[in-house]
């Protein structure tokens, strides 16, 4: 990862982190390990976000809102089990507390069939075609369990008509 890569990043997260700045910018040193966190994982918070909530502004205010929560949090975040479980925690909920468009009624169909958990995996592998290994890696929890709830919600999911 470039080191000018990660300078936008961090300028990025300031920018996004103040939703009316005062005057002008300040940097912020944000720790590498947590740029480089944000910048792994950003990508895939946007596609979920914006496949939950059916709009890419509200997609990027809560993955923006998440990762300043995360910047708060990091050192818990490092002593806890995973990080990336930590983060996803944080991301879920500015997603679940956010305003969701008409345009996501058909993701917001699984939320009522499956838990939420499930239907985040769902979401992340079938509906945006993410990885098997890298929907672990993303929402911190070890290969077999995710592949198991997986597994579970295709069996308890009602088959298409179409």
């Amino acid at each position: 990862m470039s080191e000018q890569l990660l300078r936008q990043h961090r300028t990025y997260l300031c920018q996004t982190a103040v939703a009316r700045p005062l005057g002008d910018a300040i940097d912020l040193e944000l720790p590498l390990e947590f740029t480089a966190f944000c910048v792994l994982h950003q990508p895939c918070y946007l596609r979920y976000s914006e496949a939950r909530l059916g709009s890419t502004p509200a997609a990027k205010q809560a993955v923006a809102a998440a990762l300043g929560d995360l910047a708060m949090s990091w050192s818990s975040a490092l002593a806890s089990l995973s990080p990336a479980r930590a983060a996803w925690s944080l991301l879920t909920d500015r997603v679940d507390n956010a305003p969701v468009a008409p345009s996501a009624d058909a993701t917001a169909a699984l939320y009522r069939i499956l838990p939420a958990f499930q239907a985040d995996l769902v979401v992340l592998h079938h509906q945006l075609r993410v990885p098997l290994t890298l929907v672990s890696r993303t929402v911190g929890r070890p290969h077999g369990d995710v592949a198991g709830l997986l597994s579970l919600a295709e069996r308890n999911m009602p088959l298409s008509t179409s």
